[in-house]
């Protein structure tokens, strides 16, 4: 049987475990991080912001973030979105969106960053484009959009603190070290 090994943020561990399993590997995890709130008082600049008309593109850059928009807009969170182009990173993303109500304009070949700028290329000169992610957000989607002349605002729907060294990741170290492990799975550039 392969085995395979990845971490997770901590709420995310049990789901990501049992699709492994149902896909019939061996599965090695750790925690990685830990999914904190982010800041009340970004939220309320960014739905002053929304509801400036002033926003020509939003980008989701994971299904967290649009959880936790919809845990501090409530239902009403798509009714900001109404007028505004909605992009997302990916698949995943783009199913938060939907179970939301959210409906989703577009959404990249490549499913990151680079495939995002690529995406909006130079159509957003002028726009301004509201990216809405963790707190630990790669500079290539901002620098990117900057580049091609948006404007870009910025909500940390989330904060990520690294959990650190743990029995479970001590495990998959000594997995690849015994050679128990037969690919190592990485779901974010974290």
């Amino acid at each position: 049987m392969t085995t395979v090994a990845f971490t997770r943020p901590e709420k995310r561990l049990e789901e990501s475990i049992t699709i492994a399993e149902k896909m019939g590997f061996n599965v090695l995890s750790a925690p990685s991080l830990e999914i904190m709130d982010g800041c009340p008082e970004d939220f309320e600049k960014t739905k002053g912001l929304l509801a400036s008309g002033k926003v020509d593109h939003v980008i989701f850059g994971s299904a967290t973030g649009v959880e936790e928009c919809t845990r501090a807009y409530g239902k009403g969170f798509g009714d900001m979105l109404q007028s505004i182009d909605v992009i997302s990173i990916g698949p995943n993303t783009s199913r938060a969106l939907k179970e939301a109500g959210i409906r989703v304009d577009s959404v990249p070949e490549d499913y990151s960053s680079y495939g995002l700028v690529e995406l909006l290329g130079s159509s957003v000169k002028g726009q301004t484009v509201l990216l809405i992610r963790s707190d630990m957000g790669s500079k290539v989607l901002s620098e990117g959009l900057v580049g091609n002349g948006a404007i870009v605002e910025e909500l940390a729907a989330y904060r990520l603190k690294p959990i650190g060294r743990t029995d479970d990741l001590d495990k998959i170290m000594e997995g690849m070290r015994n050679g128990e492990v037969d690919a190592m799975a990485f779901t974010s550039p974290m």
